[in-house]
């Protein structure tokens, strides 16, 4: 190490390693005492941290960093860093997906919602209970009968277009003295759970097909509820007067939700809606939609994911970016323009190279405004492997795609559960019993 480099004041020596990759950070710290000291100390990976935060989106929000200890920030952000290799080139000898724990669990193959929070809290939703998990310490912190048997549930669980670190809401159907009726759960970011029982102005939503995102629902495509405040509001098509019904809906950053349907002609018609202010919109008022086009065949949209939006504060301008994948067939991105007359244009382009193969169990979590991870099985000849993609927005408003691979040995991982690609934790069931759930850390730890 240079005497003239050591010669400088510790302010200034700061200031340089503050903005070193965490790889040079080690690798000043063994040159000397003096950078060793430097590089441990708070300062410096306090500022590290703020600056991944919004260059790496598998950095996750700290509750409080002023109480954060360094060495935790070490290794938050060491981790960062492998998971962003994973999702680049895929499996390297130092980042190998490891089993870190295993949870019996009557699970049904069909009627259940599993959901990991925060990286931390494994909630299993079934007919009979709700049962949430610390993975830290490996214990069941929450269990909720809802005594019911086999009624299949209608409600999945979260759309992936949420805040990562917003509180976890969850209506379900439990039964009571007066019948079925609708309860409300609530796991804040400390692992708080709280129960509403029987909310009388959910119980109208008994029977029906709940996608959630943050602190909304909508339901059967018809109604706009403020989970919180238990308000709802009927959404209303342009082209009838009833509530649009059999559509799929997909939330959008900023406040909105999209709803489309596949038409019998190969056309999808899309409609916008803003999301209503709970404390100024009174319940009941209907939403119209701000914006409504149609994207004209041959190409089926389906299942299309959110990828990210510019959407202008008026709401009358702005571009939406969506994704979908399917079988034997190239991932297709989706440019939506939002006209000031109202219209929405589309865009569609094939992403990526040439066609991908048979794929099933796809999963995919909304890192950050312009990034997705998304894991899937792919068919690969009689055998199937395991594919990640990286799926952004570059500077020209164009999506990108890259694909790496992961192995996940097949005799522990017959089907995924849940996903969070930010924490780099998977749920899967290891055989076709659905009797067991196996935790993945797909770096390992």
């Amino acid at each position: 190490m240079s005497s003239s480099f050591l010669e400088l004041p510790d302010d200034i020596l700061f200031n340089v390693v503050k903005f070193l990759q965490i790889l040079d950070i080690y690798a000043a710290r063994k040159t000397c005492k003096r950078l060793q000291a430097i590089t441990v100390s708070r300062n410096v990976w306090t500022t590290m941290y703020k600056i991944a935060r919004s260059d790496n989106g598998f950095v996750p929000r700290v509750v409080s960093l002023a109480s954060q200890p360094v060495p935790d920030m070490e290794r938050l952000l060491w981790r960062a860093r492998q998971l962003d290799t994973l999702w680049q080139i895929g499996v390297s000898p130092h980042c190998s997906p490891k089993e870190i724990w295993a949870v019996d669990a009557a699970l049904g193959s069909y009627s259940r919602n599993v959901e990991i929070y925060q990286g931390r809290y494994l909630i299993i939703q079934t007919s009979p209970s709700i049962t949430i998990y610390d993975l830290e310490t490996k214990q069941e912190v929450f269990r909720q009968e809802t005594g019911l048997s086999d009624e299949i549930l209608k409600c999945r669980i979260r759309s992936h277009v949420v805040d990562q670190n917003a509180e976890f809401y969850l209506p379900f159907r439990a039964r009571s003295s007066s019948g079925i009726t609708m309860s409300l759960l609530k796991v804040n970011a400390w692992g708080v759970v709280t129960v509403t029982h029987d909310c009388p102005a959910l119980r109208q939503f008994c029977d029906g097909y709940l996608v959630i995102g943050n602190e909304f629902a909508i339901v059967n495509s018809a109604f706009i509820v403020h989970l919180p405040s238990q308000q709802a509001y009927p959404i209303f098509s342009a082209d009838h007067p009833e509530p649009v019904i059999s559509r799929t809906v997909t939330f959008v950053s900023g406040g909105y939700v999209l709803v489309y349907s596949y038409q019998p002609n190969g056309d999808t018609q899309f409609e916008l809606y803003r999301l209503p202010d709970h404390t100024v919109v009174r319940p009941g008022t209907p939403v119209h939609p701000t914006h409504r086009g149609t994207s004209r065949g041959p190409v089926r949209i389906s299942n299309a994911v959110f990828l990210s939006s510019d959407i202008s504060s008026s709401g009358h301008s702005g571009s939406i970016w969506m994704f979908f994948l399917s079988n034997y067939s190239p991932l297709y991105s989706l440019r939506i323009v939002l006209q000031l007359d109202g219209r929405l244009s589309f865009r569609l382009t094939t992403t990526g190279s040439g066609q991908h193969k048979r794929m099933r169990n796809t999963f995919w979590t909304h890192l950050a405004d312009g990034k997705t991870r998304v894991i899937t099985q792919e068919a690969d000849r009689d055998e199937w492997r395991w594919v990640l993609f990286n799926v952004s927005i570059d500077s020209k408003g164009e999506s990108s795609v890259r694909t790496s691979a992961v192995d996940i040995p097949h005799h522990r991982c017959f089907d995924i559960l849940a996903l969070d690609a930010c924490r780099g934790i998977l749920a899967v069931v290891p055989n076709s019993s659905y009797n067991e759930i196996c935790i993945l850390d797909l770096v390992g730890r």
